[in-house]
């Protein structure tokens, strides 16, 4: 595998991480031919990955979400040159969450943005 690829892009569970880990630790383990760098960098990221998903950013909350689109509310009366500005960017989500393809935040920038335009 290539050096810094995100091995575990596009699970979105533990299990689903788990799976993935256990088919390319079988391949990638020294005891298997693979090397200890590697490997390693298989263990930290499937750490990283499970501990991202079990631990859901606060910006994906319903009370944040709301206050955001309160605060949108707000500046639309306000300032609508601004607010339609902020209301053009977040209708740019897939490609603000394709840029960081690789983030561990992804997930909730995903969320985040899917809720913010509801």
């Amino acid at each position: 595998m290539a050096k810094n690829e995100n091995y575990f892009y596009g699970c979105e569970t533990v299990e689903e991480c788990k799976a993935r880990y256990k088919e390319l630790a079988k391949k990638m383990h020294p005891d298997a031919g693979g090397n200890d760098e590697e490997f390693q960098e298989l263990l930290n990221q499937f750490n990283d990955a499970v501990a991202d998903i079990q631990t859901e950013s606060p910006f994906v909350s319903d009370e944040f979400v709301a206050l955001c689109k309160a605060g949108l509310a707000c500046l639309k009366k306000a300032k609508p040159k601004v607010a339609e500005n902020i209301e053009r960017v977040t209708a740019f989500a897939p490609l603000w969450t394709g840029l960081m393809k690789d983030s561990p935040q992804k997930r909730n920038v995903e969320k985040f943005l899917g809720k913010i335009n509801e």
